[in-house]
């Protein structure tokens, strides 16, 4: 298929619900956890917001100047209009590959960030449920550079069968020649998801995955990781293992920490910017959209990590997953303009690299190209 002059850039699919978000930031989670029978805990308006893979990395990537395509699906119901409402006030086209199943009901959670605490979900997958890889129309997708996909162990079809949906889609993408990239979930207590082996899952989809971009929390769930802090090595190990699965790069996003990033030949932390955290919804979703975006404008992977970070840290200026994410321009200008970043405490014996503004690990050893880091289709932004 021919690329049109309009082609997407980028096409963003899986996960998407409606996010309710009830003012609660006067509280620190000490103070209404657990919530007891008969308790009421007074709280501020609600807001109501886009949430999941498909809206919250989609709109970063339009806001940040990005030609994207959505692809998700949602019920025939009240929250189901409000998505789509939501989605054409951020982008008249943004709505446009959603699919609308009158069989089911939209996606919905119900988001609390204390202060002082991350935030809780309580969540209903709904809709995400029926998404599988027959919906993606691949014969479209042959103008775009990279397609991502997000939260897999929050969509039945896409862990069922030992992750066969998964593979399938990632396969068929990678056979259109457009570049690949998945972002993972942790699935609550309950879910089937946590019944599965995720180690087997992934030896299959990576292959056909060129950016891999997991939080820890992810990995510690999915993986059966310690449930602490990571230190070097603990990534370092991580890290390896997914490559020897057949990605090309790993950023494993640290949260406040900033995000760790390994392909065959680069191995380093990118930390984070100082900020006033209003909300951490979406944060790390925003980091994946402000890596795809400096790839396709063709920056170096360090740089790249750089903006990454860059991104997240904006969206967690606002209570919600995308109202703060500045545009492309304005988000260089205040990179450039000495944003201050935070120290880290993970990483003993790692070398500040001050040019690249990067922890540098063991790993890091450099070269004129970045293995994992390929040139993309299309280097020039709207």
């Amino acid at each position: 298929m021919a690329e049109s002059r309009d082609a997407a850039e980028a096409v963003v699919a899986g996960h998407i619900c409606l996010d309710i978000i009830p003012a609660v930031t006067d509280y620190d989670s000490g103070e209404v956890a657990p919530l007891r029978p008969g308790m009421l805990v007074h709280v501020g308006a609600v807001t109501l917001a886009t949430g999941g893979a498909v809206a919250n990395t989609g709109i970063a990537l339009h806001r940040l100047g990005v030609r994207t395509s959505l692809m998700g699906k949602m019920g025939g119901d009240l929250f189901g209009q409000g998505i789509l409402d939501a989605l054409k006030g951020a982008g008249s086209a943004l709505s446009e590959g959603m699919i609308e199943d009158q069989r089911a009901s939209t996606s919905y959670s119900i988001v609390l960030s204390l202060r002082g605490s991350d935030r809780t979900f309580l969540h209903f997958p709904g809709a995400n449920d029926l998404f599988s890889a027959s919906d993606i129309p691949y014969e479209t997708l042959a103008g775009a550079s990279v397609f991502h996909f997000g939260y897999p162990p929050l969509m039945a079809r896409f862990y069922d069968d030992g992750g066969a949906e998964l593979v399938a889609m990632l396969s068929r993408v990678r056979q259109v020649g457009v570049r690949t990239s998945l972002d993972m979930a942790c699935p609550g207590p309950g879910s089937r998801a946590r019944d599965v082996s995720w180690p087997e899952i992934l030896k299959a989809a990576l292959p056909y995955v060129d950016f891999f971009s997991p939080s820890w929390d992810d990995l510690v769930v999915l993986l059966g990781l310690p449930d602490d802090q990571p230190d070097a090595s603990a990534l370092t190990h991580v890290s390896e293992q997914m490559l020897a699965w057949g990605t090309r790069l790993v950023m494993i996003k640290l949260g406040s920490f900033g995000a760790y990033f390994r392909t065959a030949n680069r191995e380093f932390l990118s930390p984070c910017f100082v900020v006033d955290v209003a909300g951490t919804d979406g944060a790390g979703d925003a980091t994946i959209a402000g890596l795809l975006a400096a790839w396709l404008q063709g920056m170096p992977l360090e740089r790249a990590a750089t903006v990454a970070v860059a991104v997240g840290a904006c969206c967690v200026e606002a209570h919600d997953a995308t109202s703060g994410i500045l545009d492309w321009e304005a988000t260089l200008r205040r990179i450039d303009k000495g944003w201050a970043r935070r120290e880290t405490i993970l990483l003993s014996g790692w070398r500040w690299d001050e040019g690249n503004a990067i922890y540098s690990g063991p790993g890091n050893t450099g070269g004129a190209a970045c293995d994992g880091w390929p040139t993309p289709k299309n280097r020039q932004l709207r």
